[in-house]
């Protein structure tokens, strides 16, 4: 046998036999500040959008994810209280360079490209809030993942119908 093959097999195994694998979920901390960069990402783009959006529809979606959002935030931190998570309503580098580059943008390519960021923040966050609804390790933030997934859910299906604007 191949000694590749076994030593690859091997440090799978491990990998795939680690505890933090076999729980499947993000530990609290990371959840809760992942989820609100998420909120935060999408709140900033949003007011952009209400400037520098063309179209009616994507500035009516915009009102409804800062509406959304910022209640979906303030839940957050409050479940967040007592599990050792902080939520920074801050934005992580990633994000900040995609709100960055959208800030060059006006018109129909702004809403063009700001449809497409809320399709794929929305779509992590749905993945985010699923694994963490099923696995985590607070039952507060579980709550507060299993109670937003579904609006995070219709959001997404939102920016997809516009997609083809």
């Amino acid at each position: 046998m191949n000694v590749k093959f076994v030593c690859g097999v091997a440090a799978l195994t491990a990998v795939l036999a680690s505890p933090a694998l076999a729980q499947g979920a993000t530990p609290a901390p990371d959840f809760a500040m992942k989820a609100s960069v998420g909120n935060t990402f999408e709140v900033a783009e949003s007011k952009l959008a209400l400037k520098q959006g063309a179209s009616p529809k994507v500035k009516a979606f915009a009102r409804k994810m800062i509406k959304d959002h910022d209640m979906a935030e303030k839940k957050l931190q409050t479940a967040a209280k007592g599990s050792g998570a902080t939520v920074a309503m801050s934005l992580d580098d990633q994000h900040q360079a995609l709100v960055t580059a959208l800030q060059a943008k006006t018109g129909a390519d702004f809403d063009k490209a700001y449809v497409a960021d809320q399709i794929q923040a929305h779509q992590d966050t749905a993945a985010l809030l699923a694994s963490y609804k099923d696995a985590g390790d607070d039952s507060k933030l579980k709550t507060w993942a299993t109670k937003t997934l579904p609006t995070v859910n219709m959001h997404l299906k939102m920016a997809e119908a516009m997609s083809s604007m």
